[in-house]
Protein backbone atom coordinates (compact mmCIF):
# COMPACT_ATOMS: atom_id res chain seq x y z
CA UNK A 1 0.00 0.00 0.00
CA UNK A 2 1.30 3.47 -0.90
CA UNK A 3 1.06 6.13 1.84
CA UNK A 4 2.67 9.51 2.52
CA UNK A 5 5.51 7.54 4.17
CA UNK A 6 6.22 5.63 0.94
CA UNK A 7 8.93 6.48 -1.53
CA UNK A 8 8.98 5.49 -5.20
CA UNK A 9 12.57 4.33 -4.74
CA UNK A 10 14.88 4.11 -1.76
CA UNK A 11 18.45 3.06 -1.25
CA UNK A 12 20.14 1.50 1.74
CA UNK A 13 23.75 2.59 2.07
CA UNK A 14 26.54 1.18 4.21
CA UNK A 15 27.90 4.68 4.82
CA UNK A 16 24.96 5.91 6.86
CA UNK A 17 23.47 2.58 7.86
CA UNK A 18 19.99 3.66 6.90
CA UNK A 19 17.59 4.33 4.10
CA UNK A 20 17.86 7.35 1.81
CA UNK A 21 15.38 9.02 1.65
CA UNK A 22 14.10 7.85 5.06
CA UNK A 23 10.86 6.49 3.59
CA UNK A 24 9.39 3.07 3.09
CA UNK A 25 9.42 1.58 -0.42
CA UNK A 26 7.07 -0.80 -2.14
CA UNK A 27 8.60 -4.22 -2.53
CA UNK A 28 8.73 -6.09 -5.79
CA UNK A 29 8.02 -9.79 -5.42
CA UNK A 30 11.09 -11.86 -6.20
CA UNK A 31 10.77 -15.55 -6.97
CA UNK A 32 13.52 -18.07 -6.77
CA UNK A 33 14.62 -19.53 -10.11
CA UNK A 34 15.47 -23.20 -10.38
CA UNK A 35 15.48 -23.48 -14.18
CA UNK A 36 16.07 -21.36 -17.26
CA UNK A 37 15.37 -21.93 -20.94
CA UNK A 38 17.24 -20.37 -23.80
CA UNK A 39 18.34 -20.60 -27.41
CA UNK A 40 21.74 -21.10 -29.00
CA UNK A 41 21.38 -20.46 -32.72
CA UNK A 42 24.01 -20.93 -35.40
CA UNK A 43 23.19 -18.51 -38.19
CA UNK A 44 23.96 -18.32 -41.91
CA UNK A 45 25.26 -21.87 -42.27
CA UNK A 46 26.46 -22.36 -45.87
CA UNK A 47 24.12 -25.21 -46.86
CA UNK A 48 20.43 -25.99 -47.11
CA UNK A 49 18.74 -28.14 -45.94
CA UNK A 50 20.75 -28.71 -42.81
CA UNK A 51 20.69 -30.86 -39.72
CA UNK A 52 17.39 -30.96 -37.81
CA UNK A 53 15.44 -29.96 -40.95
CA UNK A 54 11.87 -31.16 -41.36
CA UNK A 55 11.69 -34.67 -42.74
CA UNK A 56 15.17 -35.48 -41.34
CA UNK A 57 16.99 -35.29 -44.72
CA UNK A 58 20.15 -36.75 -43.15
CA UNK A 59 18.59 -39.83 -41.55
CA UNK A 60 21.13 -42.58 -40.82
CA UNK A 61 24.05 -40.13 -40.80
CA UNK A 62 25.91 -38.33 -38.05
CA UNK A 63 23.67 -35.32 -38.77
CA UNK A 64 20.34 -37.16 -38.29
CA UNK A 65 17.96 -35.39 -35.94
CA UNK A 66 18.34 -37.90 -33.08
CA UNK A 67 22.12 -37.93 -33.40
CA UNK A 68 22.21 -34.12 -33.34
CA UNK A 69 20.21 -34.10 -30.10
CA UNK A 70 22.67 -36.65 -28.65
CA UNK A 71 25.61 -34.43 -29.62
CA UNK A 72 23.98 -31.32 -28.17
CA UNK A 73 23.13 -33.10 -24.90
CA UNK A 74 26.41 -35.01 -24.49
CA UNK A 75 28.08 -34.67 -21.13
CA UNK A 76 30.98 -36.99 -21.99
CA UNK A 77 32.12 -35.70 -25.40
CA UNK A 78 35.33 -33.67 -25.05
CA UNK A 79 34.57 -31.55 -28.14
CA UNK A 80 30.84 -31.42 -28.86
CA UNK A 81 27.82 -30.34 -26.85
CA UNK A 82 26.32 -27.49 -24.88
CA UNK A 83 28.54 -28.41 -21.91
CA UNK A 84 31.37 -26.56 -23.69
CA UNK A 85 29.22 -23.50 -24.41
CA UNK A 86 26.96 -22.59 -21.48
CA UNK A 87 28.77 -20.98 -18.55
CA UNK A 88 26.75 -22.75 -15.85
CA UNK A 89 27.49 -26.16 -17.42
CA UNK A 90 31.19 -25.31 -17.66
CA UNK A 91 31.26 -24.23 -13.99
CA UNK A 92 29.02 -27.07 -12.76
CA UNK A 93 26.31 -24.65 -11.55
CA UNK A 94 23.54 -26.34 -13.56
CA UNK A 95 22.59 -29.53 -15.36
CA UNK A 96 21.04 -29.82 -18.79
CA UNK A 97 17.44 -31.03 -18.86
CA UNK A 98 18.06 -33.29 -21.84
CA UNK A 99 14.40 -34.22 -22.37
CA UNK A 100 13.65 -30.60 -23.26
CA UNK A 101 16.47 -30.03 -25.77
CA UNK A 102 15.27 -29.42 -29.33
CA UNK A 103 16.85 -28.46 -32.61
CA UNK A 104 15.30 -27.20 -35.82
CA UNK A 105 16.44 -25.93 -39.19
CA UNK A 106 15.31 -22.59 -40.61
CA UNK A 107 15.93 -21.86 -44.29
CA UNK A 108 16.91 -18.32 -45.18
CA UNK A 109 14.45 -16.99 -47.74
CA UNK A 110 16.87 -14.34 -49.05
CA UNK A 111 19.55 -16.97 -49.72
CA UNK A 112 18.20 -20.47 -50.44
CA UNK A 113 21.69 -21.98 -50.08
CA UNK A 114 21.95 -20.99 -46.40
CA UNK A 115 20.09 -21.67 -43.19
CA UNK A 116 20.09 -21.37 -39.41
CA UNK A 117 20.39 -24.18 -36.87
CA UNK A 118 18.11 -23.37 -33.95
CA UNK A 119 18.89 -25.08 -30.63
CA UNK A 120 16.59 -24.70 -27.63
CA UNK A 121 17.67 -25.87 -24.18
CA UNK A 122 16.61 -25.89 -20.54
CA UNK A 123 18.94 -26.04 -17.56
CA UNK A 124 18.24 -26.74 -13.90
CA UNK A 125 20.41 -24.91 -11.39
CA UNK A 126 22.31 -26.89 -8.76
CA UNK A 127 21.87 -23.89 -6.42
CA UNK A 128 18.68 -21.87 -7.06
CA UNK A 129 19.15 -18.22 -8.02
CA UNK A 130 17.14 -15.15 -7.07
CA UNK A 131 18.03 -12.54 -9.69
CA UNK A 132 17.40 -12.62 -13.41
CA UNK A 133 20.72 -10.87 -14.01
CA UNK A 134 22.37 -13.87 -12.36
CA UNK A 135 20.34 -16.21 -14.59
CA UNK A 136 21.61 -14.35 -17.63
CA UNK A 137 25.22 -14.69 -16.49
CA UNK A 138 24.84 -18.40 -15.72
CA UNK A 139 23.54 -19.34 -19.18
CA UNK A 140 25.84 -16.94 -21.02
CA UNK A 141 27.92 -18.38 -23.83
CA UNK A 142 30.26 -15.41 -24.24
CA UNK A 143 29.94 -16.02 -27.99
CA UNK A 144 31.27 -19.58 -27.72
CA UNK A 145 29.83 -21.76 -30.50
CA UNK A 146 28.67 -25.32 -30.06
CA UNK A 147 30.74 -27.89 -31.93
CA UNK A 148 28.72 -30.56 -33.74
CA UNK A 149 31.40 -32.01 -36.01
CA UNK A 150 34.64 -33.92 -35.36
CA UNK A 151 33.27 -34.98 -31.98
CA UNK A 152 35.31 -37.19 -29.64
CA UNK A 153 32.41 -39.58 -29.02
CA UNK A 154 31.26 -42.13 -31.58
CA UNK A 155 27.91 -41.20 -33.11
CA UNK A 156 26.20 -42.67 -36.16
CA UNK A 157 29.04 -42.37 -38.71
CA UNK A 158 27.22 -43.57 -41.82
CA UNK A 159 27.51 -40.98 -44.54
CA UNK A 160 25.43 -40.15 -47.54
CA UNK A 161 27.01 -39.00 -50.71
CA UNK A 162 25.31 -35.59 -50.48
CA UNK A 163 26.71 -35.11 -47.00
CA UNK A 164 30.43 -35.40 -47.55
CA UNK A 165 32.80 -33.00 -45.86
CA UNK A 166 33.31 -30.84 -48.95
CA UNK A 167 29.74 -29.54 -49.12
CA UNK A 168 28.65 -29.81 -45.48
CA UNK A 169 31.06 -27.99 -43.22
CA UNK A 170 30.24 -26.81 -39.74
CA UNK A 171 33.25 -24.49 -39.80
CA UNK A 172 32.70 -22.55 -36.59
CA UNK A 173 35.07 -19.72 -37.55
CA UNK A 174 32.66 -18.56 -40.25
CA UNK A 175 29.40 -19.01 -38.35
CA UNK A 176 27.53 -16.29 -36.52
CA UNK A 177 26.01 -17.21 -33.15
CA UNK A 178 22.92 -15.71 -31.55
CA UNK A 179 21.92 -16.51 -27.98
CA UNK A 180 18.84 -15.60 -26.01
CA UNK A 181 16.99 -16.48 -22.85
CA UNK A 182 13.41 -17.31 -23.70
CA UNK A 183 12.09 -16.75 -20.19
CA UNK A 184 14.34 -13.87 -19.10
CA UNK A 185 12.92 -10.76 -17.50
CA UNK A 186 14.73 -7.90 -15.85
CA UNK A 187 15.38 -7.77 -12.09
Amino acid sequence: EVTENSGATIRCTKDVGGWSPPLLARCKETNIRTTASGNHNLKNLPFNPGPCADGDPYANTEYAHGVMISKINSDTDTTCGLKHVLQCLIDGDCVLVTEETTCAWESISMNPRKGNLLIRFTVEYTIPVWYNSEVKDLVATNKRKIALRDCSESYNRKKRRSLDQTNFKLDLDNIEVEDSLSDHTSD
